[in-house]
C-alpha cells in the first residue's frame, strides 16, 4: 500500500520539477498520478475485507495444523486450528512503527518477528541484529519470556543455484533447520536429517497453509512459520 503513496509522490515531485525548470505542465499527466492513491485505497479496503475472512476462517475437512493468511496489509491475529478446533494464533509484530512501512516498501522479509500461541504456550521470533551489509537474516526465539534458540537463514551461492532456501536454528540443545525448493511452497523441517515437520498450502491456488507436526511443538511449528514468512511471504 506504502509502494503506491510513494510512486504518487515521487511522480508528484516530477511534475513539480519539470514545471518549475522547464514551465511545462500537462493537467492529464497531473490528475493520472491520481490512480496510485486510488489503487492504494482500493488494496487497503479489499485487504480489510481479507483480514475478517481471516478471523472467521474455519477448516473444512482438514484433520492437521491450518490458517489462513490472505493479506499482508493488517497485522491481525489470525486463528490457529487443529483440525476443526482453533488451538491457538498467529500473528506478525514490528517492533517499531517505521518497521512496517520499510517492511511494505521493500519486502516482507525485513524486520521479521512472529508471535506464536497454542493453548498456553507462547512462541516469539525477535529479530536481531546482523552484520552491516549481510544478506543472512537472524532471529532469537523466546517460549513465554524465556529465550530458548536462535535461528539464521543461510543464503549462498551454492543454495541460490539450487533454487534452495534454508533456515537453520537451535532450540534448546537441538539443532534443526527448514527447508525449500524457491518455486514450491513445500518447506521441509529436518533434525538429524530426519524429517519431523513439514508446510504447504492447501492445494495451488489456495491461501490456507497445513502444517504437519506429529508432537504437536509449538517450537516447531515457529520454525515452519518461520521459513513460510521470510521466504514464502506465508
Amino acid at each position: 500500500m506504502f509502494k503506491f503513496i510513494c510512486v504518487f509522490l515521487l511522480v508528484q515531485l516530477a511534475i513539480l520539477a519539470r514545471y518549475l525548470v522547464y514551465g511545462a505542465f500537462e493537467p492529464l499527466y497531473y490528475a493520472s498520478t491520481y490512480l496510485f492513491l486510488l489503487a492504494a485505497g482500493v488494496l487497503f479496503f479489499l485487504s480489510k475485507h481479507w483480514a475478517k475472512k481471516e478471523v472467521l476462517y474455519s477448516p473444512k475437512d482438514i484433520s492437521s495444523w491450518s490458517f489462513l493468511n490472505r493479506q499482508r496489509v493488517f497485522n491481525n491475529s489470525k486463528p490457529l486450528f487443529k483440525g476443526d478446533v482453533q488451538r491457538g494464533t498467529i500473528q506478525r509484530l514490528f517492533q517499531q512503527k517505521w518497521h512496517y512501512i520499510i517492511a511494505d516498501l521493500f519486502g516482507p522479509v525485513f524486520f521479521l518477528s512472529l508471535k506464536l500461541t497454542i493453548d498456553e504456550d507462547i512462541v516469539k521470533l525477535i529479530p536481531t541484529k546482523g552484520k552491516w551489509f549481510s544478506n543472512q537474516s537472524y532471529w532469537t526465539i523466546t517460549k513465554n519470556g524465556q529465550e530458548i534458540g536462535y535461528a539464521k537463514t543461510v543464503v549462498d551461492l551454492k543454495n541460490t543455484a539450487l533454487l534452495k532456501e534454508v533456515i537453520e536454528m537451535q532450540i534448546g540443545e537441538e539443532y534443526y533447520s527448514t527447508t525449500a525448493n524457491t518455486v514450491t511452497s513445500h518447506i521441509i523441517l529436518l533434525h538429524n536429517d530426519q524429517q519431523v515437520g513439514e508446510m504447504k498450502r492447501n492445494h495451488i491456488i489456495s491461501n490456507v497453509n497445513i502444517i504437519e507436526c506429529p508432537d504437536e511443538s509449538p517450537e516447531k511449528i515457529l520454525a515452519l512459520l518461520i521459513h513460510a514468512f521470510h521466504f514464502k511471504n506465508a
